[in-house]
């Protein structure tokens, strides 16, 4: 088993559409989602317009999107590796 099987082996079934529940039963609301996007999404990917936050999205084309306006689908694509990206920095911290 891959280490990203295995991590997406700790998610049960959502009860709400968007919702992602990890397994020590912490559930993730829209806006603590797109934080996490956010946070590990490159630099290059990301700006602050206006001080509003937009990342690039492929939406028949490469596009700047507000954070806010971020589809379901869209934040189902990048949530796994912002999830992945998250844990490996506790990871980091916690055995520094």
């Amino acid at each position: 088993m891959c280490y990203y099987e295995s991590w997406v082996r700790q998610f049960r079934q959502p009860s709400k559409p968007g919702e992602i529940i990890m397994s020590n039963n912490t559930e993730l609301t829209r806006d603590q989602q797109l934080k996490l996007i956010y946070r590990h999404t490159h630099k290059d990917y990301k700006s602050k317009i206006a001080g509003e936050q937009y990342i690039m999205v492929l939406r028949g084309c490469t596009t700047l999107a507000p954070l806010s306006s971020l589809t379901d689908a869209e934040i189902e694509i990048k949530l796994p590796s912002a999830l992945r990206k998250e844990a490996e920095s506790k990871l980091k911290k916690a055995s520094a």
